[in-house]
């Protein structure tokens, strides 16, 4: 190993044990590694951030450490790490600095080798102290994950869900979410019992949750949809994370007919509506098309979308409007619904103001009221799911029948949708929470993010209008033929050479439409 300017190499035959130094290789280049560890450590207790290069420098240094045939080594010095990343008083002693390095560590170190006995509960006091970040709670899942027992872990899950159920606070369940990822990515009967709970934290609040708690606590259990069915990259099956088989299939097969049949016995338009609608639809993205059917699985994600649209177009007018009020007056900005509303409808609205009046003052339904800054996380995770959501209908077009489209879909409404989509992807790619770990536009603001992710929107966009002109009957698309050519038209000179491709495609299957397009 050696270090110059900061930076880090290690030679791959002394940490793999292998090549001519053999053993005495590995060994030496445990006390290089740990030298420089130890260096850093002493800047970390002296300034409260360690740099970021310096931070992924380490987290390489620990999963090298940790690959290491001799076992013994690591033993001790993940022993010693652990203790210090962790008070054995079971209190938080983790900065935002450290949260990463600890999360490697623990993902890195082989589950044969034993935690202090106190780790586990410091774990879980860390999760449950005020503003844990995500790396924090990622901790919190691989710990329980591969080292809790299963009556040490089913304990635990099960008195949180009961604190969970009579206090209704978010940071309970936050960090019940990330035990249950724990504990359903083992499998066996923790994962249907999960499923089930989730389900009736979406569908029944609390009682005793206020009704702005109750906006936050949906948002909060939607995104545990989407947390449990996406597997956590960093439970690593080579390090002894357990990791049953199967495990986002039989989720999606206990959520998603009741998720429909909830769906279908909401009132329209309200909470319960909206919940169980993007609930719905982060499953069926999830999974694969024998999984689900086609026609019915088309109509949900084709009503979504045009939900979602509508209300992300309406923020993306928002934020433009408060951009605008802070350029003519930085020193009082005022964004309160009402001022914004003002500066952006004209003296007598057209039809769409008013609707994008009405969907800022209730994107979850008219039974609620959303602040702005719920608004934005909401925002967040439809950012999340159009994508997915595009692809999606792209699949489901190629394997469902025309008169199954004709029957449970608005072939006409959802085209329109997706055109209206891809003529506002600059401004939609704009938005994003910056405080939501998981955004797709996490530093906000950040020009070459909005960009990346306006490209990526433009060519979903564009692949589910050539599928539409590839599958759709005749009949029922024709009619806006020229609208999505003038549509596509505007991309064909895209500064990226994908849109430009996608459009080329697209173009030339509208313009060969005819009578044989079944």
């Amino acid at each position: 190993m050696s270090t110059s300017g900061g930076s880090v190499m290690i030679a791959g035959g002394a940490c793999g044990g292998s090549g001519g130094g053999g053993g005495g290789g590995v060994t030496a280049a445990h006390a290089a590694a740990e030298a420089v560890l130890e260096r850093r450590w002493s800047h970390w207790q002296t300034k409260s951030q360690g740099s970021p290069s310096m931070l992924r420098e380490s987290l390489v240094l620990v999963a090298a450490l940790c690959a290491s045939v001799e076992a013994s080594t690591v033993t001790r010095f993940i022993q010693r790490w652990f203790a210090r990343l962790l008070r054995g008083d079971g209190q938080a002693a983790i900065s935002d600095s450290l949260s990463p390095f600890l999360l490697c560590v623990l993902a890195c170190t082989p589950a044969a080798i034993s935690l202090p006995e106190t780790a586990l509960e410091s774990l879980l006091a860390v999760a449950h102290a005020n503003g844990a970040s995500e790396y924090q709670m990622q901790a919190l899942c691989v710990g329980m994950n591969k080292w809790a027992a299963d009556t040490y872990l089913l304990r635990t899950l099960a008195s949180h869900t009961e604190a969970v159920a009579t206090s209704a606070n978010l940071t309970d369940l936050r960090v019940w979410l990330w035990l249950a990822q724990a504990a359903v990515r083992r499998g066996g009967k923790a994962a249907s019992d999960v499923s089930a709970r989730l389900l009736g934290f979406l569908m029944q609040p609390p009682p005793s949750i206020s009704d702005e708690g109750k906006i936050s606590w949906t948002l909060l259990t939607l995104s545990g949809f989407r947390m449990l069915l996406e597997p956590l990259p960093v439970l690593l099956k080579s390090t002894g994370a357990r990791v049953g088989p199967l495990t986002s299939q039989r989720l999606v097969s206990a959520w998603l007919p009741k998720l429909r049949s909830a769906h279908s016995a909401s009132a329209p338009s309200s909470l319960a509506w909206h919940a169980s609608l993007q609930a719905m639809v982060h499953v069926i993205t999830s999974s694969s098309l024998a999984e689900i059917q086609s026609a019915a699985s088309l109509a949900s994600i084709s009503l979504w979308l045009s939900v979602a649209v509508e209300h992300l177009i309406s923020r993306a007018k928002l934020s433009a409007a408060i951009t605008a009020n802070a350029t003519a007056s930085p020193a009082a900005v005022d964004v309160s619904a009402s001022t914004i509303a003002a500066a952006v409808l004209a003296p007598t609205p057209e039809p769409s103001d008013a609707t994008f009046t009405s969907a800022m003052a209730s994107p979850l339904g008219a039974d609620v009221t959303v602040s702005q800054a719920q608004a934005l996380k909401l925002a967040s995770q439809q950012l999340l799911l159009l994508s997915p959501a595009l692809c999606t209908i792209v699949n489901l077009l190629k394997t469902a029948k025309a008169e199954d489209l004709a029957l449970q879909m608005d072939v006409s409404a959802t085209l329109r949708t997706v055109l209206e989509l891809m003529s506002n992807a600059a401004s939609v790619s704009t938005l994003g929470d910056a405080s939501t770990h998981d955004s797709p536009n996490a530093q906000h603001g950040n020009p070459k993010q909005a960009a990346a992710f306006e490209t990526e929107l433009l060519i979903d966009c564009i692949d589910c209008i050539t599928a539409f002109g590839h599958t759709v009957s005749y009949h029922l698309i024709f009619p806006l033929k020229r609208t999505v050519l003038q549509s596509v038209k505007r991309t064909l000179d895209h500064r990226k050479r994908t849109v430009r491709s996608a459009a080329r495609a697209g173009a030339n299957q509208w313009h060969m439409l005819s009578t044989s397009t079944t």
